[in-house]
């Protein structure tokens, strides 16, 4: 998981992408790409998707807020997502989930 053919990673931002896509039963750039578009109208190539995930390319907001809708992110989820695109890392596990109660919205003028 997370790798092309030439074992190259995704960046911490495409594992997460990729790790929520697969939990909803979505594998693959091109199919992220398609379920965006079918779901909420958001049109991104497949190949734009692949640079995203492997870190060649940053997304703008309007995505990082398509792919939550798309995906119908949990609150805690969307909270990991915006740490990823904003940090370029992970979420610390020890923090306390218990705090999140409402979706992160993402300035659209950013």
């Amino acid at each position: 998981m997370g790798t092309s053919g030439k074992n190259k990673p995704y960046s911490e931002l495409g594992k997460l992408l990729d790790a929520m896509a697969r939990e909803r039963d979505v594998r693959g750039p091109y199919n992220i790409a398609h379920h965006l578009e079918e779901v909420v109208g958001h049109q991104v190539s497949g190949q734009g998707m692949s640079k995203y995930m492997y870190g060649e390319t940053l997304p703008k907001p309007k995505f990082i807020e398509a792919f939550a809708e798309a995906f119908e992110l949990t609150a805690q989820e969307r909270v990991e997502l915006a740490w990823a695109y904003a940090y370029g890392s992970r979420l610390d596990p020890t923090h306390d989930r218990s705090q999140v109660r409402e979706p992160l919205v993402i300035p659209q003028d950013l």
